[in-house]
């Protein structure tokens, strides 16, 4: 199992996309947001911690 912390800052005009569902599906990872601060029509920003499997 592999482990990454992230912070990701959305620029207002995607933060209203399903980023990390799509990343989630995409390559089957788990997520624990450990902060987010994201409002409608403004940029925010996420902490998160992504676990997957790893790619070699």
């Amino acid at each position: 199992m592999y482990s990454k912390m992230l912070v990701l800052r959305f620029p207002r005009d995607i933060v209203n996309e399903p980023i990390i569902a799509n990343l989630v599906r995409d390559y089957d990872l788990t997520f624990n947001i450990l902060k987010a601060t994201v409002y409608p029509r403004r940029e925010g920003m996420v902490v998160m911690e992504l676990q997957g499997q790893s790619r070699d």
